[in-house]
Formats: C-alpha cells, structure tokens, sequence
C-alpha cells in the first residue's frame, strides 16, 4: 500500500498518454480536418469522436496537459469549421464527464469565447 499515493480522487498511479495524444493530433487538428473531410466519406463528428477516445483514455489516466490538448482541440475543430451547435454541444458533453479537470474545463470555455467572439 505504501507504493500507491492519492492522486485526484483516485489511486491511479498518473499515466503518460502524450506521444499518442501527440501522433493523433498530428494526424487529426483543426488544421487537417479539413484535408480528412475532403478525402473521406466521414463527417465532421467522426474525427472529433476518434479525439475524444483518447481524450477518454488521457482523463482516466490522470495525464492533465494530454486530457486539456485532446479537449481543446476537440472544441476547435468544430469552431474552425464554423458550426457553433457542435462547439457547443462538444463542450457540453466534455464539460459532464466524469473526472473532468478543473484545467481542462477552464481551457474549454477560453477556446468557447474565442469562437463566439469570431461569431460577433
């Protein structure tokens, strides 16, 4: 018992997702969705989705800057492609999961404003 500490509400030890957060935000960013949106029959929904598993796998894994990369990423994608409703309903949904930083909320409102700013 004496090599676990309390982390978080938990007794997780703290994992590091950030070489796959890194690879899969390479891979898929509010920079080349719209190249993957082009070059597949997948919608918009798809790949925020494919984030949100690993954002899923990071938040669970207590990996603060990796959950706080995928999350925001998440919510700019849909702000670059100008639908508010998805912006909105995406942060909504990340907003209510379970073990969801304080950090990471916070992140997610300041990329919010941005996008309702550029709406304005």
């Amino acid at each position: 018992m004496a090599d676990k500490e309390w982390k978080s509400a938990s007794w997780k030890k703290e994992e590091d997702h950030s070489e796959e957060t890194k690879a899969l935000l390479e891979k898929i960013s509010a920079d080349t969705v719209a190249v993957l949106l082009r070059s597949s029959n997948e919608p918009l929904q798809h790949y925020i989705d494919e984030i949100g598993v690993m954002e899923k796998k990071a938040r669970f894994g207590s990996d603060a800057i990796s959950t706080q990369k995928l999350a925001v990423e998440m919510v700019r994608i849909a702000r670059v492609h100008r639908t508010q409703e998805l912006m909105l309903e995406t942060t909504e949904i990340l907003m209510k999961k379970r073990f969801q930083m304080k950090q990471v909320q916070s992140a997610m409102v300041e990329e919010v404003s941005v996008g309702l700013k550029e709406e304005d």
